[in-house]
């Protein structure tokens, strides 16, 4: 279950936009769309240091998504444009000023549905 960590420093994401961002994710992952989760961190003025969020809005969120190693690569990258994409529609930011970076999970180092994960 991939899961998405979007920090801005507006106080909620456009509305809509979280359910696309993980339906997109779900397609470019080839899983159910109710596995991917997403998080919307507000940041508060004096809380970070980030020179493109000085403006006025719109601004680009920084995003984390976390998923485990079984996804191949080429679909996590598609993952990475479709993110970029949908957050260029919903927020009309440059996408030059968009960061995504991705941290893979490894089996062992998961504990979900009960249990800690182990690749099959």
């Amino acid at each position: 279950m991939p899961i998405l960590h979007l920090y801005a420093p507006t106080e909620l994401p456009p509305e809509g936009m979280i359910d696309d961002l993980c339906r997109g994710v779900a397609h470019s992952l080839s899983i159910d769309e109710y596995l991917p989760w997403a998080f919307w961190h507000y940041m508060p003025p004096g809380t970070y240091r980030h020179p493109k969020w000085r403006g006025a809005p719109p601004v680009a969120p920084a995003i984390i998504m976390y998923c485990r190693t079984i996804y191949p690569k080429d679909a996590v990258e598609a993952a990475i444009l479709d993110i970029c994409r949908r957050i260029t529609d919903h927020l009309a930011c440059d996408k030059n000023d968009i960061f995504v970076a991705v941290q893979r999970v490894h089996a062992g180092e998961l504990f979900v549905s009960g249990h800690i994960w182990k690749e099959a």
